[in-house]
């Protein structure tokens, strides 16, 4: 087990269902194609997916109730 570094969070990520090893080759495709590397590749794909929420907007994207 590595050490724990302070600030530092680390993810297991299984693939096992027929689905999810499709998707893992699609990644991998990808990845290689942009020249990336396989764990950077999900990180920009992850932050394209999840942008970070704009000011005035709740964390859904969704404009933030006054009251």
């Amino acid at each position: 087990m590595p050490k724990a570094i302070p600030g530092v969070e680390r993810l297991y990520l299984k693939f096992s269902e027929p689905e999810d090893l499709a998707l893992l080759q699609r990644l991998k495709t990808d990845a290689k194609k942009q020249r990336y590397s396989l764990q950077t590749y999900i990180m920009l794909v992850l932050l394209q997916a999840y942008p970070a929420p704009e000011s005035g907007k709740d964390a859904a994207g969704q404009p933030g109730t006054q009251g």
